[in-house]
């Protein structure tokens, strides 16, 4: 009985964070609602209002960092340069969190609505919502392409980091400039930006390395990263295809044949792309967990033969871990 209410209270708190959510959609729709095309994006200010948010965001937490004692690893370990990534991926965090959230309550309403039938011609419910958050994004990553190009040397992988921001800038430009034609193009952007959903674990696994690299946190958080790896990427990309397959005779415009050639050649193209750069990534990381059990086993063993060997009253030989290793093989 305990459970059938408790899983009631749950229903009911789901329902009120769908309302509410619904509800801060329209309120951000009644401000920004004729945001729809790149002229409205530069002449609205609202990329140069959501440039300054997060790198207001990342001074606020800059300070934060270093005046409250939130992480004894910033204060005591960290370079100034490791501090400017460090804050980065905090900023990374609230980024990903935002656009998980509001892309995963999007989605759930455009293809609820499909589901439902409510679909008007080819019109996307809370459509201003989809543009919003497309150039909230994109404001995103030209902060960071800034702030990677003023701390080129603090931050991991430069090059390839800049490369993705400008790769994903021009998506999104791209869904700009035919969204307004093709609206499927800002449902494939919206699902591709619910990819972030592993990006917390990324950056909690970078935080946790450098004070807690051999403890099991860092083991767990390192597991955790690579399921969501597989499961938000590699698994959910091709599921998030056929779910625009299933929405195109809905959402996709038959009078804008041009828009929809180049929507179906840029996104497949894109889409394949990325699929296959996260499987690289994911059999990377299988190699680096196979790696890792592998030195654990040799470590236990180690242990094992030190043991015997303080038993029987001698040092342990430089060939025993080996010897050991083959005879347990």
């Amino acid at each position: 009985m305990k459970r059938v209410q408790a899983l009631v209270e749950l229903g009911a708190r789901l329902a009120e964070l769908s309302g509410t959510l619904e509800q801060t959609l329209s309120d951000v729709e009644s401000r920004y609602g004729k945001l729809r095309t790149l002229s409205d994006l530069y002449s609205s200010g609202f990329l140069l209002y959501g440039f300054a948010l997060w790198w207001s965001i990342f001074l606020a937490s800059f300070l934060v960092y270093s005046v409250v004692p939130v992480s004894r690893t910033f204060r005591t370990c960290l370079s100034f340069s490791q501090k400017v990534e460090w804050i980065s991926r905090v900023v990374s965090n609230v980024n990903a969190v935002i656009m998980v959230v509001v892309s995963s309550g999007l989605l759930q309403q455009t293809f609820w609505s499909l589901i439902q039938g409510k679909v008007l011609g080819h019109a996307l419910p809370h459509e201003a919502s989809f543009y919003i958050s497309q150039a909230l994004l994109l404001s995103y990553f030209c902060y960071d392409a800034v702030l990677i190009l003023l701390f080129m040397r603090s931050i991991s992988s430069p090059c390839s980091s800049l490369a993705h921001h400008l790769f994903s800038a021009l998506s999104i430009m791209f869904c700009f400039y035919i969204g307004e034609k093709q609206p499927l193009a800002l449902i494939w952007a919206t699902g591709i930006a619910l990819t972030e959903v592993s990006t917390p674990l990324v950056n909690a696994r970078w935080f946790l390395s450098f004070r807690y690299r051999e403890r099991w946190q860092y083991k767990v958080i390192g597991l955790g990263m690579l399921v969501a790896f597989v499961l938000g990427r590699v698994i959910y990309i091709p599921v998030l295809v056929a779910g625009i397959v299933l929405a195109a005779p809905m959402y996709l415009n038959p009078g804008e044949a041009l828009c929809a050639f180049w929507l179906g050649l840029v996104g497949s193209a894109s889409s394949v792309t990325i699929w296959i750069l996260n499987v690289y990534w994911t059999m990377l990381m299988l190699r680096g967990a196979r790696k890792l059990f592998k030195s654990q086993a040799r470590n236990s063993m180690t242990e094992q033969a030190a043991m015997y060997s303080a038993i029987r009253g001698r040092p342990p030989a430089l060939g025993d871990n080996e010897n050991t290793h083959l005879k347990t093989v």
